[in-house]
């Protein structure tokens, strides 16, 4: 992968699953990250999506309808291209 398509990733993933961006970016961010994981799915480390995705659904920082529709487009976009075994 190309090294400024690599920091164009890391950058969404940053936004997607860090509390320093607004919910409005967060959710882009979000649906943005389902369709690059759709795209590519070796992209990406599932297992740190899990735990930032938790928090989302948990409801901690201020999470807003909009970012849980976000959070749950991902979350169904990962449980449909990994294995199970890749979740141990």
């Amino acid at each position: 992968m190309p090294a400024a398509l690599n920091n164009l990733t890391d950058s969404i993933f940053d936004l997607a699953l860090s509390n320093r961006s607004s919910p409005l970016v967060r959710k882009k961010a979000l649906v943005c990250l389902s369709r690059m994981l759709r795209k590519d799915p070796n992209q990406f480390d599932v297992k740190k999506i899990f735990s930032p995705l938790s928090d989302i659904f948990e409801g901690k920082n201020s999470s807003t309808l909009s970012l849980v529709s976000g959070g749950a487009s991902l979350l169904l976009t990962v449980l449909n291209l990994v294995n199970s075994d890749q979740l141990k």
